[in-house]
């Protein structure tokens, strides 16, 4: 494969191939692995994606989160400047918004973001070394870049959206962490659970 659009179908396809069962199995293998994770447990907000289609389910980990005291917040995005800002929310407030994904009211307060924030970044294709392709709209660079810069970023993914390599234009930000139902990679390592690297 050689260019970013031929990579992001083939992360797609696999993900979609995946079926309901399988990817409902991997998902709780993955939300182990990041709720044993230690820049994750020690997180007081959490900013999550909230999850459509094939992609790694959220639902469940915004609800575990909740019960370990954390600040849920999810994006609100807006398709005539391409931006976004993140929300706390209780789940019963989300309503389709930009693109037909769920999202917290207009109204909801912003979610705090410095110290003890996490940021999870859904994503088509990603590598080990925290390389990733997101959907091409450019959402999650743009507010990594501005308001979420330094943010510690954690990227989701099915190790069926795994690749050696994935082809980063500049805009592209990588993600800090990668966590798979394999478990969570830093900088192409394996982090140990409870690791603080």
């Amino acid at each position: 494969m050689d260019g970013a659009e031929d990579l992001r179908r083939e992360a797609l396809r696999r993900r979609d191939a995946l079926g309901g069962e399988l990817r409902t199995r991997l998902g709780v293998e993955l939300a182990a692995a990041l709720e044993g994770f230690a820049a994750y447990r020690s997180a007081d907000t959490v900013l999550f994606y909230v999850s459509r289609g094939s992609e790694v389910p959220t639902g469940a980990l915004r609800a575990a989160a909740r019960r370990a005291g954390k600040r849920v917040a999810a994006p609100r995005c807006d398709s005539a400047t391409r931006g976004m800002s993140f929300r706390l929310f209780e789940e019963a407030a989300l309503a389709p918004g930009a693109h037909g994904i769920l999202e917290p009211p207009a109204d909801a307060p912003p979610a705090p973001l410095g110290p003890g924030t996490l940021v999870l970044v859904p994503g088509s294709a990603f590598d080990r070394s925290g390389g990733r392709l997101g959907m091409g709209a450019g959402y999650y660079d743009r507010w990594r870049a501005g308001e979420g810069a330094g943010l510690a970023a954690v990227g989701l993914a099915f190790e069926a959206q795994v690749f050696p390599k994935v082809p980063a234009a500049p805009w592209d930000l990588p993600v800090d962490w990668l966590v798979t139902e394999a478990g969570v990679f830093r900088q192409g390592r394996y982090c140990s659970p409870g690791s603080t690297m």
